[in-house]
């Protein structure tokens, strides 16, 4: 693998990186599975815990790959790549942990986030945005948030083939 290949797969993990009193390098890596949606992983090799980190980020990569190029991509599979790259993005943790409430708050429970997002046509987003305002009696500021999301996801949609 290219080096830069490496580092930048590296640069998207968001997460500190710390050698414990046992002398293991460890860190975290995403996993919707578990509760805290993290997993806690360990190597005695400082390169063999970057090594994970990239397969992780390798994989995530190959499947989505795979369903850009199918149309089959949706705003549930690409959100938590979004996030990741959202965390590099901004300078305050706490806009993520905003951008996470919402999706829990507006999104996570909505069947939209299952469809293909190509198959998603205009008229079908402004009614769904018309309805979450009406449902959940948003002013400007808390629409712009909620929809921070979706039109994000949507702009870095062909980014999902480089990440």
């Amino acid at each position: 693998m290219k080096k830069e290949e490496r580092k930048r797969l590296l640069s998207l993990h968001a997460y500190k990186i710390f050698r414990d009193k046992d002398g293991r390098w460890k860190t975290t890596l995403p996993d919707e599975t578990r509760k805290s949606e993290r997993r806690l992983i360990a190597k005695r090799e400082l390169g063999d815990l970057e090594d994970t980190i990239v397969e992780h980020y390798q994989g995530i990569q190959k499947e989505s790959d795979k369903r850009v190029i199918q149309g089959k991509i949706t705003l549930r599979e690409i959100y938590p790549l979004w996030s990741q790259s959202r965390k590099l993005e901004v300078n305050s943790m706490g806009t993520v942990k905003k951008n996470d409430q919402d999706w829990k708050r507006y999104y996570l429970q909505d069947d939209i986030i299952d469809k293909p997002m190509y198959a998603l046509t205009v008229q079908e987003l402004k009614y769904w945005a018309h309805k979450k305002i009406e449902d959940n009696h948003l002013n400007k500021r808390d629409y712009y948030n909620m929809a921070i999301v979706m039109k994000q996801c949507f702009l870095n949609m062909p980014m999902m083939r480089s990440i």
